[in-house]
């Protein structure tokens, strides 16, 4: 069991709340911030935090609803869907949770990525645009690539997307990122990726799953090289 602490932080707008983990051994780490579905912070949201940082992840969560007062570890199997919050704030504690992760004295010098899960994937894209420095690469699981369509010349980091099969038009993404010389792993999957996340999702398929973290894990491995423990 890997520890999980609230973090409170200062920002020039105001204070913000995450919950932040590291693995156990001493020494500096590649690191995401990790951006939650609309459900917030469950048990299962922990779960994958969890996941990170076994294989060796600094993670940040930010307190995107505000959800700080339930238990750490999610003590409840489910919580209940929150409402969609505005842009300019989860874009705002985006930023603010990159600045402050990357100041960390056990991630600095190594390379960031933003992991963004269903409603709040499409920041995660949105994050490979930040200016002046973007992550070093950016993973949405589930939602909608409209950010990727609409901006792909604007992308300065590596793009993993895996979307459900409501999305066909990947081709043409990638095309599109590939003239900007970004790399890129997108994919669709036969069910929402997001269940695939979760065995305890009545949409969940062993093999999909089996695939998505293999991807996922090889995308991370590959554009965290130089720092990936």
């Amino acid at each position: 069991m890997f520890m999980v602490d609230l973090i409170r932080y200062a920002t020039p707008e105001g204070d913000l709340q995450a919950y932040v983990s590291r693995p156990h051994s001493s020494g500096e780490y590649p690191a995401i911030v990790l951006l939650s579905d609309q459900v917030g912070f469950d048990k299962h949201f922990f779960d994958l935090l969890h996941r990170f940082v076994h294989a060796g992840l600094a993670v940040m969560a930010p307190d995107l609803y505000r959800q700080s007062t339930q238990a750490p570890e999610g003590e409840a199997e489910a919580a209940r869907p929150v409402e969609a919050l505005p842009e300019e704030q989860v874009r705002h504690e985006v930023q603010r949770a990159l600045a402050w992760l990357r100041n960390q004295g056990y991630t600095q010098g190594h390379a960031t990525a933003v992991v963004g899960i269903g409603v709040n994937a499409p920041f995660a894209l949105w994050a490979s645009s930040i200016q002046p420095l973007p992550p070093q690469a950016v993973v949405a699981v589930g939602g909608d690539p409209d950010f990727l369509r609409e901006h792909a010349a604007l992308v300065q980091s590596a793009v993993a997307g895996y979307f459900g099969p409501e999305v066909t038009d990947l081709i043409g993404i990638k095309a599109a990122l590939d003239a900007g010389s970004i790399p890129a792993d997108l994919e669709t999957f036969p069910v929402d990726p997001i269940a695939l996340l979760n065995p305890k999702s009545p949409g969940f398929d062993q093999e999909a799953a089996a695939q998505l973290w293999q991807r996922l894990d090889d995308f991370l491995a590959q554009q965290l090289a130089n720092s990936w423990h």
